[in-house]
C-alpha cells in the first residue's frame, strides 16, 4: 500500500500545498529526524506485483475504518482509496465517529489511519513500535531498532543521541523497503 501512495499529490490535493511530504519514519518535525533518507516514491507497478506475490494477482479489498479526527481527515482517506485502486487495492471506507473509533476496536481494525500530532521520535516509537508498545497495531518487531531505541533513550550527549536516532530511522526505512519489495 505504501507503494500505491502518491505523497506529493496527498499535500497538493488534501492540504493545498501546506504540508510536507512524510517517508514512513517518524518524526519530520524532531530535530533529529534524518532527512536524508531517500523519499519513498509511488510505484504501482512494484505494489501490483507484491499483491500478486501475497496470492492477490486480481486485486485485494479491504475495509479502512477512519473517523473525521482531524479536519483533513476525510478528504486525505478519500485520495488515499483513489491512489491505492490504481495499485489493485479496493478500500471500502467504513466512517465511523471519533467516538466509535477511538473505543474498544481501536487498534484492531484491518486498515486505519491516524493522527498521532507532532510527537518526538521517541514518543512514537515508545507508542507504536518499540516492545511492548501499546498502540502496534503493525506488530513489526525488531530487536536491533528497540535496542538502539534503548541505547538513544539513556544517552545524554546530544550528538551521540541524534547518530543513533539516524540509525534507528535508517533501519526502519530498511526494513519497510525489505518488506515492500517486489
Amino acid at each position: 500500500l505504501r507503494l500505491a501512495v502518491n505523497r506529493q499529490q496527498i499535500v497538493d490535493q488534501v492540504y493545498d500545498g501546506r504540508a510536507i511530504v512524510g517517508n514512513d519514519i517518524f518524526s519530520p518535525f524532531d530535530p533529529a529526524y534524518s532527512a536524508h533518507l531517500p523519499q519513498r516514491e509511488q510505484d504501482i507497478e512494484a505494489a501490483r506485483a507484491l499483491l500478486a506475490e501475497a496470492g492477490f494477482p486480481d486485486g485485494l479489498t479491504v475495509e479502512m475504518t477512519a473517523a473525521p479526527i482531524q479536519p483533513t481527515a476525510d478528504r486525505q482517506n478519500e485520495v488515499l482509496i483513489q491512489q491505492a485502486a490504481a495499485a489493485g487495492f479496493d478500500i471500502r471506507f467504513n466512517r465511523v465517529d471519533t467516538a466509535t473509533y477511538y473505543g474498544p476496536g481501536y487498534g484492531t481494525y484491518p486498515l486505519s489511519l491516524s493522527y498521532w500530532g507532532l510527537l518526538s521520535i521517541f514518543d512514537q516509537a515508545a507508542f507504536t513500535i518499540v516492545n511492548d508498545a501499546p498502540y502496534n497495531a503493525t506488530k513489526w518487531q525488531d530487536d536491533a531498532y528497540d535496542a538502539l531505541y534503548q541505547q538513544a533513550i539513556r544517552t545524554v550527549d546530544d550528538e551521540e543521541r541524534t547518530a543513533l536516532i539516524a540509525q534507528m530511522q535508517a533501519d526502519a526505512t530498511q526494513a519497510r523497503r525489505i518488506l515492500s519489495a517486489p
